[in-house]
């Protein structure tokens, strides 16, 4: 279920899609749990998934492919969700001067 709302979400083409999602997770954060997302970490984009959350700290906890896990805060998890869905859910190698965009829309 949490996957078709983040998909739905993204292919809206109007802004503020994106203020949409961070209201959906301010108010059902445990609905994202499974949804994968990407981090750049020196270099390259790796790919992960939401695990868990923290509703004392406020934090989404990502398990990556690799095994490293972190927990990011609604904004990262924002930027994380919208990396993943820019990419296609591909690692991308950055090491040859791509710009990436890690802002958030308004």
């Amino acid at each position: 279920m949490s996957v078709e709302v983040v998909h739905f979400i993204a292919d809206d083409n109007e802004g503020g899609y994106w203020e949409v999602l961070r209201q959906q997770l301010l108010d059902s954060p445990t609905m994202f749990l499974g949804c994968r997302v990407q981090q750049y970490f020196t270099g390259m984009l790796y790919n992960g998934t939401i695990v868990g959350y923290n509703a004392r700290y406020q934090w989404w906890n990502v398990v990556y492919d690799d095994d490293d896990e972190e927990d990011n805060n609604i904004y990262e998890i924002i930027a994380m969700l919208k990396r993943y869905r820019k990419n296609g859910g591909e690692t991308v190698d950055l090491t040859n001067d791509e710009i990436v965009d890690l802002t958030l829309d308004d």
